[in-house]
């Protein structure tokens, strides 16, 4: 269940970043926004976690192994944008001169994590979205995962952001019911 409830919460990501693209007026490489979106968390899955021995963080990790798995059927050019993105993703801001796909990744996700730029979409959007990729129990196992992540790597960025900002009190507030 754990695995569809991520692989859910990664198709949301890409739904939401193309969307909010869209009314940004941007304009994505699809598959390579996917690919993005598919694998920016992979660095909390057990095959990935804590496997390279030096990241001290869950976005690194999984940027490293969408990096290496982009290099075997894609351009060394894009390898390096999916493992840029997937690293930053966790940044709150990236200017689009860094990269389109790069800039939504991190608004995809707050979008689904904590609700960010919610308002910016219409509701019959949002209801379609959910019931074809619903969250489940999603609320409560992402922050099962990241008081994991914030236990064994206090000095991550997403530790951090659970230090300054209460990550887990603002993923209970999303306005989503799980």
């Amino acid at each position: 269940m754990r695995r569809l409830l991520c692989f859910f919460h990664s198709l949301r990501t890409y739904y939401w970043g193309s969307i909010l693209a869209k009314q940004d007026g941007l304009q994505l490489d699809p598959e390579l926004f996917y690919v993005m979106s598919v694998w920016h968390d992979i660095g909390l899955c057990d095959a990935h976690n804590h496997k390279d021995g030096i990241s001290r963080c869950f976005a690194v990790e999984g940027g490293r192994s969408a990096g290496a798995f982009v290099r075997e059927y894609g351009t060394e050019a894009q390898a390096q944008q999916v493992e840029e993105a997937i690293i930053s993703h966790l940044n709150l801001y990236i200017p689009i001169s860094h990269g389109i796909e790069k800039s939504i990744l991190p608004a995809a996700t707050a979008l689904d994590v904590i609700g960010a730029r919610i308002g910016e979409i219409q509701p019959d959007t949002i209801l379609a979205v959910l019931e074809r990729y619903p969250r489940l129990s999603f609320k409560s196992d992402l922050i099962a995962l990241f008081n994991h992540e914030y236990a064994t790597r206090p000095h991550s960025r997403i530790a951090f952001m659970q230090r300054v900002a209460n990550l887990n009190r603002l993923i209970e507030q999303a306005p989503f019911a799980s």
